[in-house]
């Protein structure tokens, strides 16, 4: 792959999700090369036109270090991908959440990119929902510090954004579904969390 020194490229996992089109959109936008990975069965649709532009690698078909090398010299490297776990067990959170991206960033390392963002949550352990997703989520942030060392390791901590396109069974596009159709209950918790 020709590279030229010019070239800001960036590889972004999980590029069809909420979160991760935008980024991608954000990143073409201020002219960066990007490569983003995707389920086979995922529909870049939120990506409009755009999604022609993006070099798609399939999460899976390749291993992180197989797809680091399909993106020539990378500046960095932005870990949207996520499992959150509400009917995938913890083994599968685990491999996807935490050894998947463990694996990535050591890659990344190897490859001398200059940074690597990782997507954190806003829950704490002691939220009772999404407990492997939260606890895999710390995890990972806990190997990113300790590599560090080697490369630039970023952490975003994210609290519920929320937007056009999003899941419909996310709590803010449900809740606002729920108002929409004028519902005279809406089960909820006490909010003391």
């Amino acid at each position: 792959m020709d590279t030229s020194s010019s070239e800001k490229r960036c590889l972004v996992t999980g590029g069809t999700g909420f979160v991760g089109s935008r980024v991608v959109l954000s990143l073409l936008e201020d002219g960066w090369i990007v490569f983003a990975s995707k389920r086979n069965s995922s529909d870049p649709y939120r990506l409009g036109d755009k999604q022609q532009t993006v070099h798609w690698l399939s999460s899976d078909q390749f291993c992180p270090r197989e797809m680091l090398e399909r993106c020539g010299d990378l500046q960095a490297v932005v870990h949207i991908a996520t499992t959150y776990g509400r009917t995938e067990s913890a083994a599968h959170v685990g491999a996807n959440n935490l050894h998947w991206p463990l694996e990535l960033l050591e890659a990344a390392i190897d490859s001398n990119a200059a940074s690597f963002t990782h997507t954190d949550t806003c829950y704490s352990p002691e939220y009772p929902f999404l407990q492997n997703y939260t606890l895999s989520k710390k995890q990972k942030v806990g190997w990113g510090r300790r590599l560090s060392g080697r490369i630039q390791f970023i952490n975003l901590r994210l609290f519920h954004p929320i937007g056009t396109q999003d899941h419909p069974e996310k709590f803010v596009p449900w809740i606002v579904e729920q108002c929409l159709k004028n519902v005279p209950s809406i089960p909820l918790t006490s909010a003391s969390q």
